[in-house]
């Protein structure tokens, strides 16, 4: 949105997220051929999907930042399969 509006001014008040697609993507790469150095990597996979499962997070520890009035929380650790719910900002 920072970029958006440095290029456009009033944006923010045209619309209230800014979407973002990548195109000509610069690391393409087979399923097959995935490493453990592309963690941490932004990569484009292609491929079809043929079966889902319920994705588990691996979450152990989080922080909160209100994006209303910049207050912090945590760190908050988590059990396996735990939901997080937040108090609205007061």
């Amino acid at each position: 949105m920072d970029v958006a509006c440095k290029f456009f001014p009033g944006y923010e008040n045209i619309h209230e997220e800014v979407f973002v697609k990548i195109d000509k993507f610069p690391l393409n790469e087979k399923i097959s051929d995935l490493r453990t150095f592309h963690i941490n990597t932004l990569v484009k996979v292609k491929g079809i999907v043929t079966k889902l499962w319920p994705s588990r997070s691996k979450l152990l520890k989080i922080y909160f930042v209100c994006t209303k009035c910049s207050d912090k929380k945590g760190p908050i650790y988590l059990n396996d399969g735990q939901d997080i719910k937040m108090a609205a900002c007061a």
